[in-house]
């Protein structure tokens, strides 16, 4: 009997040692310090960013429309509208917002062996290339792109339809919908607002 009683004192004491812990109702917060810290730091810098951004439309003299994506723009329109999934050439520059310009979309036209008039499908080359330096041959550099594909930046995707060819474009970006925290290398830095300066050149429903 004295062994009986030894040997299920034994087993009370193991069940107890190997009970889970309490488990946090599936409705309650992370308590993680460094997950808290983190979406305080992007609490942050989307704040950083929104407040750049506004202090360079109280200070610019373009009179920029705001869009419900979340992207500011001024643009003169010409004719024939552009829809989603269809075809656009642009040519462009980005630069940060009060800076100069220092990205060039696209590569140039004689090495697709097209005039910055006319345009077929869009090249891999346009989209995977390393974009060139600015120059002064700016207008000689095109970008095609299917809106609505993610070719480039998802801004682009909203910002281009319903333009016109012909149609002078400026687009003011936060960096989620341009280049994020990865940026453009000697250009714009990561979770950088942007100022786009686009001419349609062609669309092609």
């Amino acid at each position: 009997m004295k062994v009986f009683l030894i040997i299920f004192s034994c087993l009370v004491i193991f069940c107890c040692c190997t009970r889970q812990g309490a488990q946090l109702p599936s409705n309650k917060g992370n308590d993680n310090p460094v997950q808290m810290d983190m979406m305080t730091y992007n609490k942050l810098c989307i704040e950083a960013e929104n407040n750049e951004i506004q202090a360079y439309l109280d200070s610019s003299d373009v009179d920029f429309i705001k869009s419900d994506a979340g992207y500011w723009y001024k643009i003169i329109s010409t004719n024939n509208s552009a829809k989603v999934n269809s075809i656009v050439t642009i040519s462009g520059t980005v630069q940060v917002l009060g800076g100069e310009a220092c990205y060039q979309l696209g590569v140039r036209s004689e090495e697709l062996g097209i005039s910055v008039q006319t345009s077929g499908e869009p090249s891999s080359l346009e989209l995977s290339r390393v974009q060139p330096e600015i120059t002064s041959e700016a207008s000689n550099y095109v970008l095609t792109l299917r809106l609505g594909k993610r070719d480039h930046t998802k801004v682009l995707d909203l910002a281009l339809v319903n333009t016109h060819v012909g149609d002078e474009i400026w687009i003011v970006s936060p960096s989620s919908l341009a280049y994020g925290i990865k940026g453009i290398k000697n250009c714009i830095t990561s979770r950088t607002p942007v100022l786009y300066k686009i001419k349609v050149l062609k669309t092609n429903e």
